[in-house]
């Protein structure tokens, strides 16, 4: 059997104390850096979610707005309507700026920004046939809009 002096003993002890708290630190410093990654991608992704919502609130203005103009032709309704046709391309251009690091979600974006383009087409069209007084033309959009 070995016999190990107390200063021998004090020594060892010591070392595996300070070798504990390295170790301790190193995980504790990993666990934070990580959690701090994982904080910053649900910020990230609550950001995206919130432009998307934007997106979709925008979209319903500029379908509301261009048939309250087509049923009403009070171009009052197209203040809001030019409105939400500017934001939809400031929030399209948001969202391609938050998802542009990530190759698989600009597919389903492009996807969705030609939705939005048709959508927007349509709306136009209804507010175009409703200026030239073509309002049963712009009433047929109206109504194949709400059979889409």
């Amino acid at each position: 059997m070995i016999h190990l002096s107390t200063q021998r003993k004090i020594s060892i002890a010591f070392a595996v104390a300070i070798g504990s708290s390295a170790a301790i630190g190193l995980l504790s410093y990993s666990s934070v850096s990580r959690l701090r990654d994982e904080s910053a991608m649900v910020v990230h992704a609550q950001e995206v979610i919130g432009v998307l919502e934007t997106l979709l609130s925008t979209a319903s203005d500029v379908e509301s707005a261009s048939q309250s103009f087509v049923i009403t032709g009070d171009e009052t309704y197209l203040r809001p309507y030019e409105d939400a046709v500017h934001d939809s391309g400031a929030e399209t251009t948001r969202l391609a700026t938050l998802t542009a690091d990530n190759p698989a979600q600009q597919r389903p974006l492009e996807s969705l920004a030609g939705l939005l383009a048709q959508h927007m087409s349509r709306s136009a069209e209804m507010v175009a046939a409703r200026r030239s007084n073509n309002i049963e033309g712009a009433r047929a959009l109206v109504v194949d809009a709400h059979d889409r």
